[in-house]
């Protein structure tokens, strides 16, 4: 199959590839952008662990309150 494609037509083709490409790299994060979106996770993730465990201490005294014997209830 022969294609009978101009020089025109195949410089069109280019020139609208080479934009397509030009604002794909645009969009395009950088290492510096990713290496921010890491450290932000990072954070976030130390953040939600100190969260956690503090509610889970809560609950844990709270459990302990509801479970074991006390001075302070009365029998």
């Amino acid at each position: 199959m022969i294609l009978n494609i101009t020089n025109e037509q195949l410089f069109e083709f280019m020139a609208k590839m080479y934009s397509e490409m030009q604002e794909m790299k645009e969009n395009m994060a950088t290492k510096y952008d990713l290496d921010k979106i890491n450290q932000s996770i990072v954070r976030l993730e130390d953040k939600m662990d100190a969260n956690h465990k503090v509610l889970y201490d809560g609950y844990k005294q709270t459990y302990e309150i509801l479970t074991v014997p006390s001075v302070f209830q009365k029998p």
